[in-house]
């Protein structure tokens, strides 16, 4: 988890889903003790707008590792249609092998040929060239 607060490179499902659960929780306690009538509420201000921030950039992140713009992530903000590209952020896995945006989280560089066990160099298309029949999928 190099660089967690900036926008460039890419994440694993498991570390999004991770620093995913912590942010929700860490915002939850924050929510709840900003109820409650205290001198720290620029302290829980500061707590939160980090949490906000790290949540934006491993979006980004993940959008990258799976190929897409992080210009995506506002897909998010589209009631209703945002639970699609979140679950999508949480199960699909990304690229195999180094894309436009880094290297491959997970260390893959090859794919293995189940026929013949050998490892398999693989071609990576350019992220931007998507076909209209791909889609999320």
């Amino acid at each position: 988890m190099k660089n967690i607060f900036k926008f460039n490179g890419r994440i694993s499902r498991l570390e999004y889903f991770g620093i995913f659960v912590v942010v929700n929780i860490v915002a939850i306690i924050v929510d709840y003790l900003s109820q409650r009538p205290s001198p720290g509420l620029v302290l829980f201000a500061t707590i939160f707008i980090i949490c906000i921030w790290l949540w934006i950039c491993t979006t980004i992140k993940r959008f990258h590792d799976l190929g897409r713009s992080g210009y995506e992530a506002f897909t998010l903000l589209i009631p209703l249609y945002n639970i699609y590209p979140g679950l999508i952020l949480l199960f699909k896995k990304g690229t195999i092998g180094a894309n436009t945006y880094g290297e491959d989280p997970l260390g893959n560089t090859n794919v293995l040929d189940t026929k013949k066990n050998n490892p398999v160099e693989t071609k990576q298309e350019d992220p931007g060239e998507e076909k209209w029949w791909q889609g999320w999928s």
